[in-house]
């Protein structure tokens, strides 16, 4: 077989085989950030097993992550709305809020143990003992160290190139998934930026008070993202939006879902969100 019919048959192969999962999946979604009658909300990967998700947001994990350094950084993140130089700025500020809300909020709440930091934990993961603590404390404090080490270079837009330099399989539209990253990839810890993540604000932060409510936002995306690294929460996708999370606090995937986490985290406010 000549290297052109190779060529077309392993493209030809690997769209049947994103055909094949997103019909697998059709039954298995969950509220997305999408809305619900969205074409693109019947592309989310389901569980590869027991329901339990090996992607990290709408994709599966090649274990032998390749990344080519500075892929991708000649092309607009956010194009057309801002130069990568406004990219950077931006996502660095988000950044540190993440890293301060984890640093001046959550861990130190953790270490008072109180009951309003334990109401906090009963309402993410619908338990509040000593081993989910446990669990959070050693999760925050790694995502903490993650946040502190990305830089600019660690951020790319979502395209057809970037799933292949990232080693991933990805089911969903450029223009409409909000972000992703490979699980394994502690090494570049790539983060791949979808159109969609441009057009949400900043964060929701109800208007003069430091009250967050329910729903999408950059900082919400990135803390997310951060949380599927393997050696941070290598959480799962369940279920998505924080409302969602909030209802399944009950069922014990809760403290691997990444939303549920992210949510934790920022602290948002459920009576602010009626």
């Amino acid at each position: 077989m000549n290297s052109f019919l190779w060529l077309a048959l392993h493209r030809l192969l690997e769209r049947f085989a994103a055909w094949l999962t997103v019909v697998r999946v059709t039954r298995a979604c969950s509220r997305l950030r999408l809305a619900p009658t969205s074409p693109a909300a019947m592309a989310v990967w389901a569980t590869a097993a027991a329901e339990d998700e090996l992607a990290a947001f709408k994709k599966t994990v090649d274990k032998n992550v390749t990344h080519p350094p500075g892929a991708e950084l000649a092309e607009r993140i956010c194009r057309p709305n801002m130069t990568n130089k406004e990219f950077c700025a931006m996502v660095l500020k988000l950044r540190d809020q993440a890293v301060a809300f984890i640093a001046k909020q959550r861990l130190p709440e953790l270490e008072r143990w109180d009951k309003d930091a334990q109401a906090r934990v009963q309402e993410w993961f619908g338990v509040a003992d000593q081993s989910m603590r446990e669990h959070l404390q050693k999760g925050l404090a790694a995502c903490k160290r993650v946040l502190e080490g990305l830089g600019c270079e660690n951020f790319i837009r979502y395209s057809e190139a970037s799933n292949k330099n990232l080693g991933c399989i990805f089911s969903s539209d450029p223009v409409v998934t909000v972000a992703a990253v490979c699980k394994p990839d502690t090494a570049t810890r790539t983060i791949a930026i979808g159109l969609s993540f441009c057009d949400l604000p900043e964060n929701m932060l109800i208007y003069d008070t430091n009250i967050i409510r329910d729903g999408d936002s950059k900082l919400l995306t990135l803390i997310h993202e951060v949380t599927h690294f393997d050696d941070t929460f290598s959480s799962f996708d369940p279920w998505y939006g924080t409302k969602h999370a909030r209802d399944h606090a009950e069922d014990p995937r809760s403290r691997v879902n990444a939303d549920s986490i992210a949510a934790y985290i920022l602290g948002v406010v459920a009576k602010a969100s009626k």
